[in-house]
């Protein structure tokens, strides 16, 4: 997980000294961490991270060297064009996952949630004003042992001096996931859609 972080920074710094720029332009960069350690638990959605890079404002998507290759999808999309509109441009990558409640049981213990980990890469758009804020996420990733969930867990409990789960063996198969999010924000209202 350590390496994807790195060369997803790496990547996103250095792309436009690749295209003869001299300067990388701005924009915000945020960590997210959630763990249950924090309850004080260990079970079911047990550890979220994710790094994001928002862009600067731009008066228009193609302003950024980063939206060239989406530009096509970015034009045929309705009202995130609207030149009323400031807009940003969102990249994310991030890991989840999920254990059950008895993470001592070596097989899966009906009706506990099984052992679950999500890698993904996001790319998105905002569009906003003075009085809303919409954004529109793509997630593209891997459920399964591709995700390193049960990995980046025992990294964690060997650095924090944990026993290790049990039952990882039993997580879910390797598969594709999409998973899209639409948000709007009111200031105090806000409406979020997951498709």
């Amino acid at each position: 997980m350590r390496t994807s972080l790195l060369l997803a920074s790496a990547l996103l710094t250095l792309l436009p000294l690749a295209r003869g720029e001299d300067k990388v332009s701005g924009g915000t960069l945020s960590l997210y961490f959630e763990n249950d350690m924090f309850a004080g638990t260990d079970r079911y959605y047990t550890n979220g991270v994710k790094i994001a890079w928002s862009s600067p404002d731009l008066a228009d998507y193609s302003a950024s060297i980063y939206a060239s290759p989406f530009l096509p999808l970015f034009n045929i999309l309705p009202f995130i064009n609207g030149k009323e509109y400031q807009k940003n441009l969102v990249f994310a990558i991030g890991q989840n996952m999920d254990t059950p409640d008895n993470t001592e049981a070596y097989d899966p213990v009906k009706g506990d949630r099984p052992y679950a980990g999500w890698l993904y890469l996001g790319v998105g758009v905002v569009w906003k004003d003075a009085a809303v804020r919409n954004s529109l996420i793509l997630n593209i990733g891997v459920v399964g042992p591709w995700s390193y969930a049960q990995e980046a867990q025992r990294l964690v409990h060997d650095i924090r001096g944990l026993d290790h789960p049990n039952g990882w063996a039993n997580q879910l198969h390797n598969e594709l996931s999409v998973v899209g999010v639409y948000e709007r924000d009111f200031g105090t209202v806000s409406v979020n859609v997951v498709f």
